[in-house]
This record gives C-alpha cells, sequence and structure tokens, in this order.
C-alpha cells in the first residue's frame, strides 16, 4: 500500500529570484531588438519587452527580502491615496489641471453655513428654604 498522499505544500507568495529573472530576461530581449533592429511590425513587441520589464523591475524592489519587510508594510493609507491619485493624474496634467483649480476656486467659495445658535431663555431658580 502506498503510503497516504500528502497535500503538496504551495507556496502562493512571489519568488524574488523569478520576478529578477524574468526582468532581466525582458530588458535582454529589448536590447537585443534594439541593437539588431527591428522592424516596424515588432515594435509592439519592443515596447511590450520595455514596460514588462520596467514593472517587474518595480515589483522586484518592492518584494521582501530576508533583511527587510515588503516595501509597503509601512505606508498608511493616505500614502496610497495620494500615490494613486498622482498615477492617475500625472499623465493627464492638461485635462486634470483645470478640474483641480475649479475645485480649489468652488471649494474657496462655497463652504457649509454656519450654524447660529439658538437663543434660550434663561431663568433663575433660587433655593428653596429648607425648613
Amino acid at each position: 500500500m502506498p503510503a497516504a498522499a500528502t497535500k503538496p505544500e504551495t507556496d502562493l507568495t512571489p519568488n524574488r529570484l523569478l520576478v529578477g529573472v524574468i526582468t532581466l530576461i525582458c530588458f535582454a530581449a529589448a536590447a537585443g531588438m534594439w541593437s539588431l533592429g527591428y522592424s516596424k511590425q515588432q515594435t509592439l513587441a519592443f515596447a511590450g519587452f520595455i514596460r514588462v520589464g520596467i514593472f517587474m523591475a518595480a515589483f522586484w524592489f518592492a518584494l521582501p527580502s530576508k533583511s527587510r519587510f515588503a516595501a509597503w508594510k509601512g505606508l498608511s493609507p493616505w500614502v496610497i491615496v495620494c500615490i494613486a491619485v498622482a498615477v492617475f493624474a500625472i499623465p493627464r496634467l492638461k485635462f486634470s489641471i483645470p478640474i483641480v483649480i475649479g475645485m480649489l476656486v468652488l471649494g474657496a467659495f462655497i463652504k457649509p453655513k454656519k450654524k447660529r445658535e439658538k437663543k434660550t431663555i434663561q431663568t433663575t431658580t433660587t433655593p428653596k428654604d429648607q425648613t
């Protein structure tokens, strides 16, 4: 009888070495295409290798290593929101700058109304004699 089959342990954490190798392969392929020359039809592949290589390199830097935690471990939620807004706003500066200026102008003029305090009539009571 065979021994009881054990479920193989699967580690779903990204392998830092594998990410680094994929990065180097992408950059090597792009460098090879650039040095050997590429046709107009191969431009898409060349651009793809460069973009995937850059993304994988950034991912490799962010992954945890044996001596340090993941790069995003110490970030607050506000920093993550600011980074996300910057990622979407910076490439669209021609479009986003007028929107931001408009919102600042609106924010300067449209403010919440101050709550008016209700006037209350204060009555004074005198303590009764305790006899």
